[in-house]
């Protein structure tokens, strides 16, 4: 049985940007990889993104092809970034493309050299649909709308 290492909060799964691209929530401080190993990561990995494919909508004709995170890094650990790293190569090998947005909020301070340790395994698409949300947006429904204000890539 495959527990997620993701605790996202009642009906964040089921909401979608204004360009359809279904949201998911990602609390880092909620997330424990390091309870369920690397395999089951890459399970839940694989088993979210099918999921979102099957949400994707059919917009103005057209099947929305794109996802979008959210991820609230308040509480973030670096023990967690070989499970990073595992999500990482198991969209890349088995999803590509499939990435609309990835919004990154409340970032604590220490977070900036990890993410120079991350750069390196991201590739230049990847790296242009990465967003750090300014300091003013606090919560979801405040990222929501920063992604809402954007033009998303939906295919």
């Amino acid at each position: 049985e495959l527990h997620p290492p993701h605790n996202k909060p009642p009906m964040m799964q089921w909401r979608y940007t204004r360009h359809g691209l279904p949201i998911t929530l990602i609390e880092v401080k909620r997330w424990f990889p390091e309870r369920c190993g690397r395999h089951e990561v890459e399970m839940h990995t694989a088993y979210m993104m099918e999921h979102y494919i099957r949400r994707m909508p059919t917009t103005n004709g057209q099947r929305v092809e794109r996802v979008c995170l959210l991820m609230d890094l308040s509480g973030f650990r670096a023990t967690t970034l070989p499970y990073v790293r595992e999500c990482i190569n198991v969209l890349r090998l088995h999803y590509p493309g499939r990435l609309g947005a990835a919004c990154f909020y409340r970032v604590p301070p220490y977070f900036i050299p990890i993410w120079n340790i991350i750069k390196p395994l991201l590739d230049e698409e990847i790296m242009l649909k990465t967003h750090f949300l300014p300091g003013s947006v606090r919560d979801v429904e405040a990222a929501i709308r920063w992604c809402d204000q954007r033009e998303l890539p939906v295919n």
